[in-house]
């Protein structure tokens, strides 16, 4: 589980071809919210598209996670987020960051904070 950095992205994905590759919850949720505003999502709607993020990262399966995102895409487009929809599908659907929802590994922590908090503590000391 990382960051969804690049270097990190492509450095697994060379090493370790068929390893599961989790993208952290938190900074999935830091990404979009910074592009946010730079794909147009309006101030006044950005609670209620965190909100659908939130509800989407609770799919159970890979199979509910790309239709219910299916379905999202679908109407933020409806509803004019047309620049943010093919962000979010390209990037938080379809592309390498994908596995950041509950289902993508049951049981599993949703974020890497806790293990880079004691990095933190760690370089410290």
């Amino acid at each position: 589980m990382s960051d969804g950095a690049s270097s990190i992205t492509g450095a697994v994905a060379q090493v370790f071809p068929d390893a599961l590759r989790l993208t952290c919850w938190f900074h999935m949720q830091k990404q979009v919210k910074v592009q946010m505003p730079k794909k147009g999502v309006p101030k006044d709607r950005r609670k209620k598209v965190h909100e659908d993020v939130s509800a989407l990262q609770l799919a159970p399966t890979l199979a509910v996670f790309h239709l219910a995102a299916k379905k999202l895409c679908k109407r933020w487009r409806n509803e004019g987020l047309r620049k943010f929809a093919k962000y979010f599908q390209l990037i938080w659907v379809d592309g390498p960051l994908h596995k950041w929802f509950e289902g993508a590994m049951p049981g599993s922590v949703s974020t890497n904070i806790g293990l880079e908090s004691l990095h933190v503590k760690m370089k410290m000391q």
